[in-house]
């Protein structure tokens, strides 16, 4: 009979540490997917950030040398059609860089109000742990 129970006590052992290793591993799998997450979310706010800034740069140049343009003594229309294409090029660039950096905060942002209609809807369903 000790022998039995000994068994037992040894098979529900086994059982228990292979559970608690499971659980273990899966939740350090669950933290490092989070944090690879997070990196490549910082890296795309970074690069949006980033191309944000050389675009407005690259806008403010392109003003500059269209006024120059304008203002210079002996200019002509096309001249200034050309620099106008260019400032129109840089404001667009400029304007798709902003909406990127729109983007990548908007998708955090919206992280909150979901989660509230998720808990709400489970609530609402019964469906809650």
């Amino acid at each position: 009979m000790a022998a039995v129970a000994g068994a037992a006590i040894g098979a529900l052992g086994a059982v228990g540490g292979g559970w608690l290793t499971v659980q273990g591993h899966s939740r350090q799998q669950r933290r490092q997917q989070q944090a690879e997450h997070r990196r490549w979310r910082d890296e795309v706010r970074r690069n949006a950030y980033n191309a944000c800034l050389a675009s407005a740069k690259e806008l403010s140049a392109a003003w500059w040398k269209m006024s120059d343009r304008l203002w210079e003594e002996g200019s002509t229309p096309d001249q200034w059609q050309a620099r106008f294409v260019e400032a129109h090029d840089a404001w667009t660039r400029f304007s798709t860089a902003v909406a990127s950096v729109t983007v990548t905060k908007a998708a955090t942002d919206k992280r909150i109000p979901d989660r509230a209609f998720q808990a709400a809807a489970r609530e609402a369903l019964g469906t809650e742990d």
